[in-house]
């Protein structure tokens, strides 16, 4: 159900999410009849105390009045009535119709009227002020003096919060962290206070490995790699600036602009991170989960021959603590949410650094309330963690919102551009990927396609290019044709 209702309820579709959805309309007509004949069957249910007391009351109402007397019938309204499972009523009817409605009169949000309905409860507000006779006056008195308070205190009053989410939200920034270093945290004297914490074990050598990662993924590009090393890499007066909230802003499916606060104080502090192809722990999984643990920056020094001054240079970074996908087949066939947990505390990639640009968005993980709690004392063995109130598994709410339903539907998501991308390099390395669960009948195209050879110059051997490694290939002129297509939408996106 809560897979059908995302999907009826998408302000963008396709053909390939209509098809999808109308498979997963059949698949749950089929579940209601298998629950009503394996299920209800067994159960004897009768209607609820309320509802039987108030039936008791509507037919004494009713033998009061005249009418009734010479009907000759007396009723028993205090008798519990059985009450079965019925689904032939219009909801259960209409949910079939949803697929071709949507084809002919688009999305389900295009002619809702719930901003209608929503609306009416202003004026209904407003009418309890009123002497309710001259009312329409009255509300049009209301209705002005609201909008010149409103205008008046926007103009006396400064808001540096409204300030702080509209740079946040610039369509070109991916995150926002503050420039405050009024929360000073010296690493050295963090340490000494934590000693003995599993959470802090190897704590600044993994943090300098961090920065030199971002320091050479920044200058890969210049040929610089091999310039630095973790020698280069000096933080300076050992002082780290903590941050209370980190904003992540992202692009939804119906290539829309969001944005998900993080804030580790609160239940609002997991991300997702986009799963590499060279970490293995994933295997079919096309994310990785963490807990963040901290957002700070820090002023790093790097040294070495191509610096000319040694002017710092600032580093955002958070800190978490990693989440392990459980081995199990979770998917649309299966109707399963995907499972995770915390690996041990000793572990050495438990706790890491990651780096904020690396962070798709913020998710939702439900805790296994049936799997129970890791700590049954209540007691924890990390404090920077947190881990008194961890549970032993979690699920991960795929359907917190329609955006983050459309990524479990890898690819499928206009918005997801990275999704297109890692689709398209899945289908070079491995052409025999197995297609869509949902989309079983819908035809593929196929690996030989017919391209044209080309005839190439001697030019190409000059650079140390052979016949064999030229665009001769069909999957290479496949990646060329997504590249010019993923270059038309970035374009017509910054254009819009």
């Amino acid at each position: 159900m809560a897979h059908w209702h995302g999907l009826a309820k998408l302000q963008m579709h396709s053909d390939l999410t209509l098809e999808i959805m109308d498979q997963v309309t059949s698949a749950l007509g089929q579940q209601f009849c298998q629950f009503k004949t394996t299920v209800c069957a067994d159960y004897v249910t009768h209607k609820l105390r309320q509802e039987v007391e108030c039936r008791a009351r509507r037919h004494a109402r009713q033998a009061l009045k005249p009418k009734a007397a010479h009907k000759g019938k007396q009723r028993t309204g205090s008798v519990k009535r059985c009450k079965v499972f019925n689904f032939q009523t219009y909801k259960f009817h209409a949910l079939g119709d949803y697929v071709s409605m949507i084809r002919r009169y688009g999305t389900s949000d295009s002619y809702s009227t719930e901003p209608g309905e929503l609306e009416h409860r202003s004026p209904k507000s407003r009418y309890s002020w009123t002497d309710c006779r001259s009312f329409v006056k009255q509300l049009t008195w209301v209705e002005c003096r609201q909008a010149r308070i409103r205008r008046i205190g926007h103009n006396i009053d400064h808001h540096p919060d409204v300030e702080i989410s509209e740079i946040a939200r610039s369509p070109l920034a991916h995150h926002h962290i503050g420039l405050t270093q009024k929360h000073v945290v010296h690493i050295g004297s963090y340490l000494i206070d934590h000693q003995g914490d599993p959470a802090i074990a190897h704590f600044f050598s993994k943090l300098k490995h961090h920065l030199l990662h971002q320091t050479n993924a920044s200058k890969d590009s210049l040929g610089l790699r091999n310039e630095y090393n973790i020698n280069t890499i000096i933080i300076k007066d050992d002082r780290m600036y903590e941050h209370h909230v980190a904003r992540f802003n992202y692009t939804t499916y119906d290539v829309r602009r969001a944005q998900d606060v993080i804030n580790p104080r609160t239940p609002h502090h997991n991300v997702m991170v986009v799963c590499s192809n060279l970490d293995m722990e994933c295997q079919d999984h096309k994310y990785i989960y963490s807990r963040v643990l901290g957002v700070y920056h820090i002023n790093v020094i790097i040294t070495g021959r191509t610096m000319v001054n040694y002017t710092p240079i600032r580093m955002e970074f958070l800190w978490i603590h990693w989440y392990k996908p459980l081995d199990q087949r979770s998917d649309w066939s299966t109707s399963t949410l995907d499972r995770v947990n915390f690996p041990p505390l000793t572990d050495e990639h438990s706790f890491d650094f990651l780096d904020p640009a690396d962070v798709l968005r913020g998710c939702h993980i439900v805790p296994r309330f049936t799997a129970g709690r890791r700590h049954q004392d209540g007691l924890g063995v990390s404090a920077c963690a947190g881990d008194k109130n961890d549970w032993c598994e979690y699920y991960i709410n795929r359907f917190v919102d329609r955006d983050m339903l459309m990524r479990f539907h890898f690819g499928l998501g206009v918005g997801h551009v990275y999704s297109h991308c890692h689709a398209m390099q899945a289908g070079l390395q491995q052409s025999d990927t197995p297609s869509h669960p949902f989309l079983t009948d819908i035809e593929e195209p196929a690996d030989n396609m017919e391209v044209d050879e080309f005839e190439y110059e001697d030019e190409g051997t000059e650079n140390g290019l052979d016949i064999e490694e030229s665009l001769s290939s069909s999957d290479e002129l496949l990646l060329e044709q997504f590249d010019e297509m993923y270059d038309r939408e970035v374009d017509l996106y910054y254009e819009n």
